[in-house]
């Protein structure tokens, strides 16, 4: 029989446990118990650290057997060993069962002249264990929860020295143990927080719907006042003024309809590729074009919410615009421009850009907005004339939003 055998037998191998041999005078064996069960560690498989320490145990005090043992309620379970397998067993009252009573380093120097242990069985026969170190595993609140202990065939008498070293490679056991119950413990709570900080995002989320909802609502509301206050206008000036006015009040509302009917309800953000086809549909029935007259192109960017706003304005400005001078096609494109910049451009077969047009010398309103909104976007605004046909092109470049809010997706 070995070392091993001796150590986890779970008949004939007790040692007489006397009153006096119960050092933890405060023994609680509910709260050891529930002091074991708090660090998981029952049924955790043998991993490096704890064999580590067994191993630098072994070699320690030169013997052929060094482990770490856990006491639970009717079980010895051993979760690291030098020289021995791992098997659980019953726990009776034997050399492990009666470190673990101890608050003090278990010693068995030769258990033949040992009278706690010169009649046990496993020291008159086989396998004949003589000698037996355990240091008791103490938790911070004073539980003893198993034994880091060394053990050999032969009586060994160790030097106080390495009795200190052993202690110390038991704290470190329950350093481990800490360590570990303490990353779960950091764990759960930030999952907890986490999934708090997912709930409170997703009230935001739908809290700026409905906002926008109620914008879109409010704004057509207005948008349909001042229509119907056009046809009611003495002059044909003033009408013309508050239709315009209306249509452009509805432009901003079609753009928050448009964020708001995005397929994904919490989305803070939304790939302005969709957002723009959605907006120029509206766009084309409003203004009667017949299909193919009005397109969407370029690539799927995804943009958080508060950028797609005035980019739907710049887009149904300029489209009506182009419409109003008569062209039969426009185009609106979207698309990652160099490093770190989008381009947004409307382009039509309209008549093209008057002579010696000046963005800058622009009188007209819809200019003045359109820049305005370009400065929104933080972009620059440009007109030239179009590259497939003789009408004209305006063009917003901007810079694309941080890493964390942007993400391009190549359609």
């Amino acid at each position: 029989m070995s070392v091993y055998s001796a150590l986890v037998s779970s008949r004939g191998c007790a040692l007489t446990v006397r009153k006096g041999d119960l050092h933890n005078q405060n023994w609680d064996e509910a709260a050891r118990l529930a002091a074991l069960n708090a660090y998981a560690i029952l049924d955790s498989e043998q991993d490096g650290p704890f064999k580590n320490i067994t191993t630098i145990a072994a070699k320690l005090f030169s013997v052929p057997t060094a482990f770490i043992s856990l006491v639970d309620a009717d079980t010895i379970r051993f979760r690291a060993a030098h020289g021995m397998a791992l098997a659980d067993t019953a726990r009776v009252p034997g050399f492990c069962g009666s470190a673990v009573l101890q608050d003090k380093p278990w010693l068995v120097v030769n258990a033949s002249a040992d009278q706690r242990a010169a009649a046990n069985p496993l020291v008159t026969g086989a396998p004949g264990l003589q000698f037996y170190l355990g240091i008791p595993l103490i938790t911070p609140e004073g539980h003893a929860i198993g034994v880091l202990g060394v053990a050999d065939l032969v009586p060994r008498r160790p030097t106080r020295k390495q009795i200190e070293h052993l202690k110390h490679l038991a704290a470190a056991v329950i350093g481990q143990m800490e360590l570990r119950m303490t990353a779960r413990q950091a764990i759960a709570e930030a999952t907890r927080m986490v999934e708090e900080k997912n709930a409170e995002l997703s009230q935001s989320r739908l809290l700026a719907r409905e906002i926008d909802h109620r914008v879109m609502n409010s704004l057509q509301l207005v948008s349909s006042m001042l229509m119907l206050q056009s046809r009611s206008a003495e002059s044909a000036d003033t009408a013309e003024q508050l239709a315009v006015a209306s249509g452009r009040i509805s432009a901003v509302a079609r753009s928050h309809q448009h964020i708001y009917l995005a397929a994904d309800a919490g989305a803070v953000r939304e790939n302005c590729q969709a957002y723009l086809q959605r907006l120029c549909l509206t766009i084309s029935e409003i203004l009667h074009f017949a299909e193919g007259r009005l397109n969407v192109e370029g690539e799927a960017l995804d943009l958080p919410s508060d950028k797609l706003v005035p980019i739907g304005l710049i887009v149904n400005e300029l489209i009506t615009n182009a419409a109003k001078q008569g062209a039969t096609n426009i185009r609106v494109t979207i698309q990652l421009s160099g490093e770190n910049q989008i381009m947004l451009r409307v382009s039509d077969d309209g008549p093209g850009l008057p002579t010696h047009f000046s963005l800058e010398n622009s009188k007209g309103l819809g200019m003045k907005v359109i820049s305005s909104l370009a400065r929104q976007l933080n972009g620059t605004l440009s007109a030239e004339r179009c590259d497939w046909s003789d009408g004209a092109a305006f063009t917003v470049v901007f810079t694309a939003p941080q890493n964390e809010d942007f993400t391009p997706i190549i359609a």
